[in-house]
């Protein structure tokens, strides 16, 4: 991955996750941040709905438990299968994804349903 046309440095791998931090820039406001195709992709949202152990609200929490309800990614209109989608941390949902390829390329839209209910549009990814 690069962050505004820099790469990233790896701080952690797992089978399930990659983090990575950002390169120095002096660059402020919206930067790209790029993915290609067979990259490990980690989406964080909240408000994604109940998972299948409940996590009671206003405590402590680590750990992931899947949602209850499938989370159904679209990239560029593509369905995406995640490898897992969940809360990960107290009010912190995770999408684990790979991107697949022939999505296109540059800034291309992301939703995501669950339940019926679909994430706001306007939300983009930027694709290699």
């Amino acid at each position: 991955m690069t962050v505004d046309g820099k790469p990233a440095y790896v701080w952690f791998v797992s089978p399930t996750q990659i983090n990575l931090q950002a390169p120095d820039d002096m660059s402020t406001g919206t930067v790209p941040v790029v993915a290609k195709a067979g990259d490990s992709v980690v989406l964080v949202g909240a408000g994604f709905g109940p998972t299948t152990q409940p996590v009671p609200a206003g405590q402590v929490y680590s750990g992931a438990t899947a949602t209850a309800n499938p989370v159904k990614p679209r990239i560029n209109d593509a369905s995406v299968t995640p490898s897992f989608a969940g809360l990960s941390g107290a009010g912190l949902y995770q999408i684990n994804l790979t991107a697949p390829a022939g999505l296109g390329t540059g800034d291309v839209p992301l939703v995501a349903t669950v339940g019926g209910v679909q994430t706001q549009t306007g939300v983009a990814m930027s694709l290699q």
